[in-house]
């Protein structure tokens, strides 16, 4: 077995001999290969205002997936961890006000937009 005494972000082609470290680096490189979460970008086109998400307009009624995070505890406190994991939000713009609408076991439940929220387009199933 092949030691490595490299740090994972010291490992400049992505690449290891020790198995320990090939198995985090290719963990690393499937995930940056699916879509990262990232914030609404507000803005103006020529219609008025706007909002982004990874530079593509949002529009009225479209479905986002909202970033799920889960509270946890331990030693020394309470606190949240955002996972990879989303829930699909449908997103509308009224009055300057962004408001998001989820449906769970056929009840709609809103949430306004705040700027901690992280989103991405939604993953298609092939």
């Amino acid at each position: 077995m092949v030691n490595c005494d490299l740090f994972l972000d010291e490992h400049t082609d992505g690449t290891c001999s020790d198995p320990r470290h090939a198995k985090v680096l290719a963990t690393i490189a499937a995930r940056a290969k699916g879509a990262s979460w990232s914030p609404i970008v507000p803005g103006c086109d020529g219609g008025g205002r706007r909002d982004y998400l990874d530079g593509k307009p949002i529009h009225c009624g479209a479905t986002l997936e909202l970033q799920a995070y889960e509270y946890r505890s331990d030693d020394y406190g309470e606190y949240h961890v955002m996972v990879q994991r989303g829930d699909l939000v449908r997103y509308e713009r009224s009055a300057g006000q962004v408001t998001l609408y989820a449906s769970v076991a056929g009840h709609t439940f809103t949430a306004e937009w705040d700027g901690g929220m992280r989103f991405r387009w939604p993953q298609r199933k092939d």
